[in-house]
């Protein structure tokens, strides 16, 4: 059975977002910090996100799949580069009731914990699961999810 591995990256006190919502002000990431989140990634052929997580990752690493350098950054590295492909590549399975079906991702508007369950039944490498926690927590409660 494929493992299904939370995947996020946190401000030092915990926090996915600003108390408004937003997330939390970009960072420069290293070239070490980037590659090791790149052997993660390798690992997996699937993302699981939230719709907010989706909307506000995946287009930025699109562009930056592509060749292109997003406007709120002065230089994409190699590893930057690597990991763009790495999560292009990767099949998008996002939870939303409000999100449009696209091609670049598969849509979850039921029941979250149980889509989970039975990607984790179907043959294929490790999945990554990015959310807040109020999408986690009963996930987290689900045994044998997580």
């Amino acid at each position: 059975m494929r493992k299904l591995v939370y995947h996020a990256q946190t401000s030092l006190n915990n926090c996915t977002s600003k108390a408004d919502g937003a997330f939390w002000e970009p960072f420069p990431w290293g070239e070490e910090e980037t590659a090791r989140l790149n052997e993660d990634f390798r690992q997996a052929d699937t993302w699981a996100l939230s719709r907010k997580f989706y909307e506000a990752i995946v287009p930025w690493w699109d562009e930056v799949a592509a060749g292109g350098t997003p406007s709120d950054v002065d230089t994409v590295t190699a590893a930057d580069r690597e990991f763009g492909r790495l999560q292009s590549g990767l099949t998008k399975v996002v939870f939303s009731n409000t999100l449009e079906p696209g091609a670049d991702r598969v849509l979850v508007k039921g029941d979250i914990g149980d889509e989970l369950a039975a990607l984790k039944r179907r043959p294929g490498k490790d999945i990554l699961l990015s959310c807040g926690p109020s999408t986690l927590a009963p996930l987290a409660m689900t045994p044998g999810l997580i």
